[in-house]
Order: structure tokens, then sequence, then C-alpha cells
């Protein structure tokens, strides 16, 4: 499956699950890692996905993000998320 069709796949999901997702962990669970894995990031390899990252950029310091896709070494984008919604950062 590519990675066009797998998104759809998880944005069709979206609204079946969404009555069923109570908090920030199950949000991440059901939405944010499948979609993280869509994009094809292993999620359990800390030199690509790290979870609760501290992030310095700009006036925002020691800002926590919930997750940070590393690229090189260096977070390349990260965000933050909420009970079934989340906040982009991109640096």
């Amino acid at each position: 499956m590519g990675v066009a069709e797998e998104i759809r796949k998880i944005a069709a999901s979206i609204t079946e699950k969404r009555p069923y997702i109570r908090g920030e962990e199950s949000t991440k669970d059901a939405l944010i890692r499948p979609m993280i894995r869509a994009l094809g990031y292993d999620t359990s390899n800390p030199a690509e996905v790290i979870a609760e990252f501290t992030a310095d950029v700009g006036a925002r310091r020691h800002e926590k993000v919930d997750f940070a896709i590393l690229s090189g070494g260096k977070a390349d984008y990260a965000d933050r998320v909420q009970d079934n919604k989340f906040a982009p950062w991109r640096q």
C-alpha cells in the first residue's frame, strides 16, 4: 500500500475512532503514531522518532513536544498532541 493510500485509510478511520478516544495518550496511539508510521518512520526507533522531546527554537526554549521526527540527528518536525487534536510545529 502506498503512502497516500495509507494516509487516506487512517483519515477515513478517524470519524469511526474519535468517539472512543479519551485523552492525549489514546489520541497518540489511535491517530498520531499510525500517521507517523504511514509516512515511513519507525515510531519505535529513537533515531527516527523521539517521544517527549524538548525543543529549542528561536524564542521558544525548552518547549516540550510529544513527538519529534529526526533528520540527520536533528529534529526536523515536531508536534504537540492534545485530546483528539494536534498542533504541528516546524523548525
